[in-house]
């Protein structure tokens, strides 16, 4: 592995290496990624240097394999932050790489007043981010919508970031809308 350039600061070397650890395990059951990315994070290495951990997750989709995670750590300044990482295309999935295709528009896939009038997404991305909000936990049982509710009910002060890459990329915004839409005076 190549060393990461010291121009980066240090919340976006934790980002890439987030989006990464999405990755990991990509043909494993749940469980066995489960225990790849909690293997990763624990790494003193990386720049999430061993104290991020697993929150919720992996969640896939049971159909298109849409994957997303949240991982709890400190940002750069030592603030408690939680990440919603997206994994992006699977290069060897048909129902993945058809999302980056589906590149006609379609409005917003949830109400949200806030949204400047008329707003699309591409229909792809909307997909992915509906397939997302599907995905359930395998060991908690819980969507994406009910853990962040518990964590951000218990800790509204707590600073969010949406990660994602590739398609996981693409849909982060999407998100990232729609968790300012559900917990209004979150930090995301």
């Amino acid at each position: 592995m190549s060393p990461i350039p010291e121009t980066l600061e240090v919340d976006e070397q934790v980002a890439i290496t987030l989006a990464s650890i999405g990755y990991l395990g990509e043909s494993a059951t749940n469980d066995e990624k489960r225990t790849k990315m909690s293997a990763a994070l624990g790494q003193p290495d990386l720049p999430t240097r061993g104290e991020w951990a697993l929150a919720w997750g992996p969640a896939e989709h049971e159909a298109t394999r849409s994957l997303w995670y949240a991982a709890s750590g400190s940002d750069a300044s030592g603030a408690p932050a939680l990440a919603v990482v997206i994994r992006g295309t699977q290069m060897s999935r048909f129902e993945s790489l058809r999302l980056d295709f589906e590149l006609w528009l379609d409005p917003l896939p949830f109400e949200d007043p806030a949204a400047p009038a008329g707003v699309k997404v591409s229909r792809g991305f909307a997909t992915e981010f509906s397939n997302l909000l599907a995905a359930v936990d395998g060991s908690t049982n819980l969507t994406g919508y009910q853990f962040l509710s518990g964590v951000l009910q218990s800790e509204p002060d707590l600073k969010v970031n949406v990660i994602g890459h590739s398609l996981g990329g693409a849909t982060a915004p999407i998100m990232a809308m729609w968790m300012k839409h559900e917990f209004p005076g979150v930090d995301v």
